[in-house]
């Protein structure tokens, strides 16, 4: 068994994984509905930048001023994504970390994540098209994740 096997099997008999593991389930459909909202806010700042790098969105403004005017809905999105989605790994980890499309999206989300950092402070159209390509691939991941 390895250490991070070891881990989340810890992590899923911890009193907080336990609890929430076993609360009603309108708790866990509040839950993922925060995150699909938190995952609106980042992706849709995100693209909204990436789209204007690539010349097909808000020409108005420069790429440097869309990305300033988007930063806090970005990192807004970026914070309540990730709080809900550790409380909803919390609640069972062990079924996360067996599935394939799980771990496949949290590579494709660090990919997007670096990708969008970079693309935020020096906007090169390949990059910005390489951001939207792994964020609609994180977006097919995480809901295989519901079905596998």
């Amino acid at each position: 068994m390895t250490l991070l096997h070891s881990l989340i099997e810890w992590l899923s008999r911890t009193t907080v994984s336990q609890t929430f593991n076993e609360a009603h389930y309108l708790w866990f459909g509040a839950f993922m509905a925060v995150h699909l909202i938190g995952i609106a806010l980042l992706v849709g700042a995100s693209l909204l930048v990436d789209l204007r790098v690539l010349d097909l969105g808000i020409r108005a403004a420069s790429v440097t001023r869309v990305a300033q005017a988007l930063r806090p809905w970005l990192v807004t999105g970026l914070a309540v994504t990730v709080l809900t989605g550790t409380w909803l790994f919390v609640a069972d980890p062990l079924k996360y970390y067996v599935n394939p499309a799980f771990r496949i999206k949290v590579l494709l989300l660090l990919l997007a994540g670096l990708a969008q950092c970079v693309v935020q402070h020096r906007p090169v159209k390949p990059l910005a098209l390489l951001a939207v390509l792994l964020w609609l691939a994180t977006a097919v991941s995480g809901r295989a994740v519901g079905l596998l």
